[in-house]
């Protein structure tokens, strides 16, 4: 998304944000499902639809079988004729033929789908026995001599069916039935001499394919194909007349194009329905395309009633979605015109919210925190009068650390007069450590002056102690001065020398160390005192300070300096043993640095 749009939208209501992702999402939500189930209706359909064209096409080829078997049953039917026998003995004789032309009409009256019939007698040579005898439907009929039938495809489908029935398809006018204008199937067929198995004649069955096309008709609408197709190919019956005579590949269905024995009896394919069987007594193929947008046609209807069903239930969701996000906002807008008074400088706003959800939540939190900005409004208030009432009494009393300053600094010059080094100098040490204390006031100080204020601190206690202390201060040379909180350094230095040193009959030794990496400054304050016990060292050291004594609580006050000063970046460790000394280490991060510093130090006792 663009940024600018983004802004734009970032700038709508809440309301207007749902709807924007609710609206979409109920079109999408309704227009799938609605999709989905056309989806599956039409799968259904289509399913229902395949398994009845199966089952159809299975009955079509029923039909076909038992026009076939028909066809067979008569011809065996003539060969065990006593007519026939008699006419394929004296094919010539007059009487013969008539008898044989009764006994033949009255069987083929019988036979509705059985058209045309042709016997060609044969002699013992396979030459024409006499002439053709030739009958259909509505009486005698002509058939082409032998020798003329003896060019033609049936003639050598005869022979090679070797007295078994074999079937062809012959084109209206280009058959043995002469002056016969219809489309047949025909069944060609040997008789053979019951005695010595020679040929007798050879038998033509003509079936009307007018009258298959009929049943096709009867079976499935104008806009099924369906077609009937011999062993070779060809087809011999179908739905679209243009069709007939023409081989199966000639089809302008290319799912089909494949041989014959190979077409499963469902044809997949994306734009038909297509069924495929097979008989067994003819070797004929049946197909049966239909497609499946006209199969479909059916669910218009109910594809218009869904949109209409889906418009419908749109309208009502956003209607509902629209009152919905209202319910949710409007709390939420009552929340903001209370804020906008509270920022006008109205604290005693508060909302009613009588829900406990998230909204009702938010309600009662904003109530206590605009009732606790309240209290702490008047806290501040009252904090910053007694803090303006301290500050003027410290403005007031702050003659008493100057007025001290002064005297010690005319007691400092009078015992020099005197020439009383040892005690102006004491003097001088505490003039600097109270003013080093002091510093103005200000939290932090720089490293220097801690090690300053250490220093007067432990020439002070030597005088107290007659030469039984030594001492030793160490930093290293730093170009820029580091800043620390005061007083941070000096409690330790005095903790080694009151609790151990002090105690001792012997000379002892403090020692201040300081050193630095690239992050953080290492302060070691190191005594040879009387040490800690173990037990006291285990108290000291615990997370809660044992408060007894002053080490605990300067160490623990100490601590929590550095802890509110830099967190967990700081730490304070303690190593003693009793009789051997203590080892205090700070380890403290690099402040911010203020300024250049003019030089470093390096000192000694």
């Amino acid at each position: 998304m663009p940024q600018h749009r983004y802004y734009r939208y970032a700038n709508w209501p809440i309301r207007m944000k749902l709807m924007v992702w609710i609206i979409p999402m109920l079109v999408v939500t309704i227009g799938l499902t609605g999709m989905f189930s056309y989806y599956i209706a039409s799968q259904q359909v289509l399913s229902k639809s395949r398994l009845n064209q199966i089952n159809m096409t299975r009955t079509l080829m029923d039909d076909f079988n038992y026009i076939a078997q028909d066809a067979v049953d008569f011809s065996n039917f003539l060969f065990l004729s006593d007519a026939v026998q008699d006419l394929l003995n004296k094919p010539s004789d007059a009487a013969v033929r008539r008898r044989a032309f009764i006994s033949l009409s009255t069987l083929m009256v019988t036979r509705h789908t059985i058209q045309s019939l042709i016997i060609y007698p044969l002699n013992d040579y396979g030459d024409a026995g006499g002439d053709p005898f030739a009958i259909d439907q509505s009486g005698t009929t002509s058939a082409v001599p032998l020798e003329r039938f003896k060019q033609t495809p049936l003639f050598e489908a005869a022979m090679q069916g070797g007295g078994k029935e074999a079937w062809s398809f012959v084109h209206a006018l280009e058959g043995p039935f002469i002056g016969d204008r219809d489309n047949k199937l025909v069944l060609l067929k040997v008789i053979k001499n019951a005695n010595d198995l020679s040929r007798k004649a050879i038998i033509v069955v003509g079936i009307d394919e007018n009258r298959l096309k009929a049943r096709l008709a009867d079976a499935f609408d104008a806009s099924t194909h369906i077609f009937l197709v011999d062993r070779t190919g060809t087809i011999m019956s179908g739905s679209l007349p243009r069709w007939i005579g023409q081989h199966y590949w000639d089809v302008p269905i290319a799912e089909i194009h494949a041989p014959l024995m190979d077409l499963p009896e469902n044809i997949r394919s994306d734009e038909r329905l297509i069924s495929h069987t097979y008989s067994a007594l003819t070797g004929w193929h049946a197909f049966v395309a239909q497609p499946k947008r006209l199969i479909l046609k059916e669910l218009d209807r109910i594809s218009l009633i869904t949109i209409l069903f889906m418009s419908i239930c749109l309208l009502a969701a956003i209607f509902v979605s629209w009152f919905a996000t209202l319910a949710i906002t409007r709390p939420m807008g009552k929340l903001l015109q209370s804020m906008r008074r509270l920022q006008q400088g109205d604290f005693t706003q508060r909302v009613q919210f009588a829900a406990g959800d998230e909204i009702g939540q938010l309600g009662r939190g904003y109530n206590a925190m605009v009732q606790r900005i309240d209290e702490l409004i008047n806290d501040v208030y009252s904090t910053r009068l007694k803090q303006r009432e301290a500050e003027l009494k410290t403005l007031q009393e702050q003659i008493n650390p100057h007025f001290l300053y002064n005297t010690l600094d005319m007691i400092y010059w009078s015992a020099r007069k005197q020439s009383d080094k040892d005690l102006s100098e004491m003097i001088y040490s505490l003039s600097k450590l109270f003013r080093l204390r002091l510093n103005n006031g200000q939290p932090m100080i720089t490293l220097d002056q801690e090690l300053e204020l250490v220093r007067h601190y432990l020439q002070l206690q030597r005088y107290r102690f007659k030469d039984r202390l030594d001492y030793d201060i160490h930093a290293p040379r730093l170009p820029v001065d580091v800043y620390i909180p005061k007083l941070i350094i000096q409690p330790l230095v005095e903790n080694a020398v009151v609790h151990g040193l002090e105690p001792m009959d012997g000379d002892g030794c403090v020692q201040v160390l300081c050193e630095t990496d690239d992050a953080c400054l290492l302060i070691q304050v190191i005594d040879n005192g009387r040490g800690i016990a173990e037990e006291r060292l285990r108290q000291i050291s615990a997370p809660v300070r044992d408060p007894a004594g002053d080490s605990g609580f300067a160490l623990r006050n100490i601590e929590e300096r550095l802890r509110l000063a830099y967190g967990a970046d700081a730490s304070l460790h303690i190593a003693s043993r009793e009789g051997s000394g203590t080892t205090i280490t700070l380890r403290i991060p690099l402040t911010e640095v203020k300024q250049p510093r003019a030089e470093s130090i390096d000192r000694g006792r």
